[in-house]
């Protein structure tokens, strides 16, 4: 049985038709990292630079997407595991996120924080709700 973190969230990318789990800390799924590190250095941190601590890549989209998953494959889940996961509760773990390549537009589901909808690429669109609906039947791994 694999143990989700507390600093860890589940997040379903979609890129290419293709839809695929992912278990890793949030900051990667901050697709403009480079205002979201703006935005700390306003109110006056320090801040290494943007996409630093993210393969080098300060703003994830459409155009960089497949790149980007392939560095992120390290984090990369399936069904089967995420069925025999659980939270450090104890509970099933819930998606967070969809974020969709194809679509240019990120779902956020049960994570309040970083503020994903506020640190998107142009043209993209945030929807805010329950994501579990939005999850393709083949890629539910939860019970009904």
């Amino acid at each position: 049985m694999t143990t989700i973190q507390d600093d860890e969230i589940v997040v379903l990318a979609v890129h290419q038709h293709v839809y695929r789990w992912y278990v890793s800390t949030p900051d990667y799924w901050v697709l403009d990292d480079a205002a979201w590190a703006q935005s700390f250095r306003d109110a006056g941190y320090v801040m290494p630079d943007a996409g630093a601590g993210r393969f080098g890549m300060p703003l994830v989209d459409e155009k960089n997407a497949g790149e980007f998953l392939d560095h992120m494959s390290v984090f990369e889940s399936d069904n089967d595991t995420l069925r025999r996961s659980h939270t450090v509760y104890g509970e099933i773990p819930t998606p967070s996120l969809i974020v969709n390549f194809d679509e240019r537009e990120v779902h956020i589901g049960g994570v309040e924080s970083p503020d994903f909808g506020a640190y998107l690429p142009p043209g993209w669109r945030v929807r805010y709700y329950d994501i579990r609906d939005s999850v393709p039947p083949h890629m539910r791994y939860w019970p009904d």
